[in-house]
């Protein structure tokens, strides 16, 4: 075990953030944080980085253990080129460009920050972690202003970490990213943490999904749904399909002719949060078997 918080709890005045937060993690472990904003998520990271102090508990964590992340938009010398920042940032000097090849910064490495759109920023800042080689890897939204194929490399880059036996902590609001590759879900709510492992989720998995449509206009495509006997919601410049069972490929194909824009489906961890988040109490104990 690498990392340990024992009843840790964080006011802000007379304000609970955090709330008997339990928490043991070890190497090689992708464990994700999901709550609403302001549930205390970054509050959390600030403690494990060092950058803020807990009202009480404890965070262990060997003093040989290297500790590194970013938290909410990242910060760098706009005025210098993103080699630069890496030269200055980068602590161990370590001459090691395959995190930048990776997440496509190569390319820029002598282009001004001030000039990177924020994306780009955001690779970079993933990219500095990484090369920091620390053994525990913080990163709080880093899926923020990054495009499909950057949450796809990121995706990727992680599990490789996790290989090597790192331990990543992740918050994120994008469930669909977190869905398929993370070990262990906390839901952070009231203050507190509630465990949802894959196993659990993967209980509650269902063949059928929800599928949200959005059309620039959605009543050219309402005929094809009554034809086909699908039952369907409209709200706005959207259609909404619940538990659709069949391949959805070529309900898609049908619907780009007629306007389509974007769909998306929800996730059975998406659904899991939303049902919590509903639910008439939000006092919860972390489950440790």
């Amino acid at each position: 075990m690498i990392l340990e918080l024992r009843n840790i709890e964080k006011k802000y005045r007379s304000k609970n953030v955090l709330t008997n937060i339990n928490l043991q993690a070890d190497k090689g472990e992708i464990i994700a944080l999901v709550g609403e904003n302001g549930c205390g998520k970054s509050t959390l990271f600030k403690i494990l980085l060092g950058l803020a102090k807990q009202t009480s508990g404890e965070v262990l964590i060997d003093k040989s253990i290297k500790v590194s992340g970013i938290l909410e938009e990242p910060a760098f010398y706009n005025y210098l080129d993103a080699k630069d920042n890496i030269t200055l940032l980068l602590k161990n000097k370590k001459d090691n460009e395959d995190y930048l090849n990776q997440f496509g910064i190569n390319d820029y490495l002598y282009k001004k920050v001030k000039k990177f759109s924020q994306g780009m920023k955001q690779r970079l800042a993933i990219s500095y972690v990484l090369l920091e080689d620390p053994q525990i890897i913080i990163l709080d939204e880093p899926t923020n202003t990054l495009d499909p194929v950057g949450i796809e490399i990121l995706k990727n880059v992680l599990l490789k970490e996790k290989e090597k036996g790192k331990l990543i902590l992740i918050s994120s609001h994008d469930l669909y990213f977190l869905n398929d590759f993370v070990d262990k879900v906390y839901f952070l709510i009231g203050g507190e943490l509630q465990e949802k492992t894959t196993a659990l989720i993967e209980e509650n998995f269902t063949n059928s999904f929800d599928y949200i449509f959005e059309f620039n206009d959605v009543n050219l495509a309402v005929p094809i749904l009554k034809e086909l006997g699908i039952e369907y919601k409209v709200n706005q410049n959207k259609i909404y399909i619940l538990n659709y069972k069949d391949e959805i490929n070529s309900l898609v194909k049908k619907f780009i002719n007629f306007g389509l824009t974007a769909f998306y489906k929800d996730t059975n961890l998406s659904k899991e949060y939303v049902k919590i988040v509903k639910s008439e109490k939000w006092i919860f104990k972390i489950n440790q078997e």
